[in-house]
């Protein structure tokens, strides 16, 4: 089968969106299938991979990260040259109508994966912070533009049952299917914990909790922050990584130090992948307070490595996430999200339960099985254009 994969973003840029198309392309190419990507120029890096095409594109930031794509008539056919059985968009606005275009054109099955909560992320605009009516006009056409995208599809993809729920609330009516980006147990088992300790300069005998994401504001770092000063007071043999980078990182560098916290705190800035792997299995505990995270597959990834999930109960996380089983989810408090790390680092029966339940969970949504669910749906949609 031949799949092409829209999307407004690809590398070198790197988000979750990205790192769930790779994981879906290496198994579909392993199972002897064809994924072609087609995204905008990225004027950062002309360097791709086989069977990654570009869209002509305009930059939308100094940093580069972001590009207004113009997909053109030799866009589309490079794109029909292809011959394609089915388009996958990843995105809804510009790519994702031009992934549309191609399906119609070549009368193939048009599939839509909805992967983040857009109505979270209007505060990215700048003029609308100070101008909450056009905030709420704006998600409110978030919602509308998204509800009438999505029906053109034959079906939509959801990364999490939370998120098909929000979906749902949209008035989507189009076939909605939960499909997870799935990882790869293969990847964590790194065993050499000391090496990470000497790295960073981490006492040996501290308890590690990791962070990993985009240090932006949707990320809510600033609670974690909060909740880890109520946490090293109770227990200062720990030490807190915060692995990534973003807009907000020098403001909660800053947040640190205000809170003492500064020889606590571990600011890595960006960290290769195979690298986090390697800090996951070094891991006592993962931290996660976003509340604008549609699956959140760094959860899974932690929990396959032994590190217990400790998460801020909403969207993404409360599908791998038991409370009480095979981790915690708390409401989106300090004092509440401290108590719940607190009582793991405490309760060393509890947490090597709890860890031995995550590990469990997560074999639940390896790459292999999500793939699977993945090419059945691809199947089925296929048979019935023939």
């Amino acid at each position: 089968m031949k799949i092409l994969f829209v999307s407004e973003v690809y590398h070198p840029i790197l988000n979750g969106v990205v790192i769930s198309m790779d994981y879906f392309k290496r198994e579909l190419e392993r199972q002897g299938h064809s994924v072609f990507i087609l995204a905008p120029y990225n004027y950062r890096d002309g360097n791709d991979e086989k069977n990654v095409f570009r869209a002509p594109s305009l930059p939308l930031s100094r940093s580069l990260d972001y590009f207004l794509a113009l997909p053109n008539w030799i866009t589309l056919e490079t794109a029909k040259h292809l011959k394609p059985d089915i388009v996958h968009s990843h995105h809804i606005w510009r790519m994702g109508a031009f992934g549309q275009k191609i399906a119609a054109e070549l009368e193939i099955p048009f599939v839509q994966t909805y992967h983040t909560l857009m109505e979270s992320y209007v505060h990215k605009i700048k003029l609308l912070r100070y101008l909450p009516f056009t905030k709420n006009l704006t998600k409110a056409y978030i919602i509308n533009h998204s509800r009438k995208f999505c029906n053109q599809a034959q079906t939509v993809i959801s990364p999490s049952c939370a998120m098909k729920k929000i979906l749902k609330s949209y008035k989507i009516t189009a076939p909605i299917e939960v499909i997870s980006t799935g990882i790869n147990p293969d990847l964590f088992k790194f065993k050499n914990k000391s090496k990470i300790y000497q790295e960073f300069k981490i006492p040996q005998n501290n308890k590690i909790l990791t962070f990993v994401g985009r240090l932006a504001y949707e990320k809510n770092v600033s609670m974690l922050l909060n909740a880890y000063k109520l946490i090293a007071s109770e227990c200062p043999a720990t030490t807190l990584l915060i692995l990534g980078d973003g807009p907000q990182k020098t403001e909660y560098e800053n947040q640190a130090k205000k809170l003492g916290l500064e020889k606590k705190v571990i600011f890595t800035g960006f960290i290769d992948p195979r690298k986090t792997k390697d800090i996951f299995c070094s891991s006592d505990l993962f931290t996660f307070p976003s509340v604008t995270d549609t699956q959140a597959i760094v959860i899974l990834e932690a929990m396959i490595a032994g590190a217990v999930p400790v998460a801020v109960n909403k969207l993404g996380p409360t599908d791998f996430v038991k409370n009480g089983y095979n981790g915690y989810l708390t409401s989106n408090n300090p004092t509440k999200f401290s108590q719940a790390v607190i009582k793991l680092i405490k309760n060393p029966k509890i947490h090597q339960r709890f860890q031995t339940e995550a590990k469990r969970t997560a074999l639940g949504f390896t790459i292999e099985k999500q793939t699977a669910k993945l090419i059945e749906l691809y199947q089925r949609m296929v048979s019935k254009k023939r």
